[in-house]
């Protein structure tokens, strides 16, 4: 992904993850994720992130993060600050976090 969209525009890029919690851990998970959240805001290149939980399944956790570019992103993800987050995380999850990138489509005005 490049950033520039087909009518030669930048475009942001957004990240999905989907988190599972291990049962009886959805609280310690959800203040985890927040923690990670509050970190993010000092990174270079970030916009906004949101928090999700499934309705009928708040064990999943999920949260979408924009990024001006996909190197800001990139740089969160290498940071030491989120490996030390995520390296307190193993006992919270069923499975690994499942993470897909996505590029942003402006609305149209």
């Amino acid at each position: 992904m490049n950033n520039v969209g087909r009518d030669g525009k930048k475009r942001m890029i957004a990240a999905l993850v989907h988190h599972y919690a291990i049962p009886g851990k959805q609280a310690e998970a959800e203040t985890l994720i927040c923690t990670n959240g509050r970190n993010m805001r000092a990174f270079e290149g970030f916009v906004t992130r949101f928090t999700l939980t499934a309705e009928g399944s708040p064990r999943k956790i999920s949260t979408v993060t924009v990024w001006e570019t996909e190197e800001a992103q990139k740089k969160w993800a290498e940071s030491d600050v989120r490996k030390k987050v995520a390296s307190a995380a193993g006992n919270l999850w069923v499975k690994k976090p499942e993470a897909e990138i996505y590029e942003v489509i402006p609305e149209l005005t």
